[in-house]
């Protein structure tokens, strides 16, 4: 794990908590792969094979239906009826 001077000057403190925690369970996920299976990776390549994987089976981003798609839809709901 290496840490940039860039990146702890420009984050808010939560953010750096939480990508340093985020580090730290990819590190140790690491180290049980090692242990499992045999292999030995570098921490980057490890890392990218593991956002590959993540973006393989859940990067689909579905298109959500928007309500400005049709903006007379509900406009029944604000008319005052007679």
């Amino acid at each position: 794990m290496t840490h940039y001077s860039c990146f702890r000057k420009s984050v808010k403190w939560c953010k750096k908590l939480f990508f340093g925690l985020m580090d730290i369970t990819i590190l140790n996920s690491n180290i049980l792969f090692e242990r499992k299976h045999g292999i030995k990776m570098q921490f980057l390549q490890f890392k990218m094979k593991l956002i590959e994987q993540i973006f393989e089976n859940y990067g689909k981003i579905e298109k959500k239906s928007s309500l400005l798609s049709d903006p007379y839809k509900h406009l029944s709901d604000y008319l005052v009826g007679t």
